[in-house]
């Protein structure tokens, strides 16, 4: 962990601004817009911290809450350019980087929490409770539904969560260790012994030890066999043949390869996926004017607004 203080400042290299550089402009090329954003391509995270991915429906997720929380503060609608403008994508990537970090150091002290506190978390959540005040488990499959979440996915987040609480606290509290703790480890560092030592040779034997016959030795190295014993051991020699080893002097048979192709097609071929928001209108007419406004520029968010409704109402997740 560093410890350079809170207060001292720091230069960024040149290493750490290509790299979010590159994160930026794989940002532009995976995302490429925001209500109707396409993920179907290979695309599937916009970095990696350590062995954690940042993935870009995550990402998707934050950038809309970060403008639903703009939308509140300012009352009025802000669109994705202006926020881009303000820097809150890279705000949202900053923090989800820092995040990232964060999950991938608990990770590797092995810090996490057990599924009593998790259950705990979820139903002492004002979110997840029904009509009677108490924890409902429709209202939380519902929730979780209109969010684009499964119970496995919001649950396994949530256990990320509640570690990385844990873990920055522990770094900023400065928790002081349980006296028994220090004072046993200080007992152990700083213990002494002193000791003599006393040299006897067969000098200062009172008579000379006498030759060992046959039957004392027998005798002794029964008592000791396994002293005198070691395991078994072969040479072993073999010859390995790896598939990467081997690959490059292998014909390809290409009707066979299709075969093969063909009939694990459903793993290949993926139907694309778009994050859809739908503004349902009561008439024909009424919905050919909103489209014509959209076409002419005009943003979506207002026609939303118009309605009396934000985005969180029109929004029908990561549709295929």
């Amino acid at each position: 962990m560093a410890k350079d203080s809170d207060d001292t400042p720091r230069k960024k290299g040149k290493g750490s601004q290509i790299v979010v550089w590159a994160l930026m402009a794989m940002l532009v090329v995976g995302l490429g817009g925001f209500g109707v954003t396409n993920f179907g391509g290979g695309l599937t995270s916009i970095g990696r911290v350590g062995d954690r991915e940042i993935d870009t429906n995550t990402y998707a997720r934050a950038l809309q809450q970060e403008l639903a929380a703009l939308r509140a503060q300012f009352g009025q609608n802000i669109t994705l350019s202006q926020a881009q403008s303000l820097g809150i994508d890279r705000q949202v990537l900053q923090s989800l980087v820092a995040q990232t970090a964060l999950d991938n150091e608990a990770v590797r002290v092995r810090l996490s929490v057990g599924d009593a506190v998790v259950a705990q978390r979820i139903t002492e959540s004002p979110a997840f409770q029904g009509t009677a005040g108490r924890f409902d488990r429709d209202t939380y499959r519902f929730t979780l539904d209109r969010n684009n979440l499964t119970e496995s996915a919001y649950e396994a987040t949530l256990r990320a969560d509640v570690a990385r609480q844990l873990l920055t606290g522990a770094v900023a509290g400065g928790f002081v260790a349980p006296a028994p703790l220090t004072d046993t480890l200080y007992n152990w560092v700083g213990e002494r012994r002193g000791f003599s030592m006393l040299r006897l040779t067969q000098d200062d034997l009172t008579a000379p030890i006498p030759a060992p016959d046959d039957a004392a030795v027998l005798a002794f190295y029964e008592a000791n066999i396994a002293s005198f014993t070691a395991p078994e051991a072969k040479r072993i020699r073999f010859a390995a043949l790896l598939p990467d080893a081997i690959a490059a002097d292998q014909p390809v048979d290409e009707d066979a390869l299709r075969r093969m192709y063909d009939a694990r097609l459903a793993e290949f071929v993926q139907p694309e996926r778009r994050l859809v928001e739908r503004l349902i209108y009561p008439s024909t007419e009424a919905a050919s004017d909103a489209r014509a406004r959209v076409d002419a520029g005009e943003a979506f968010e207002t026609l939303v607004a118009e309605r009396g409704l934000d985005l969180d109402d029109i929004d029908l997740g990561d549709v295929a």
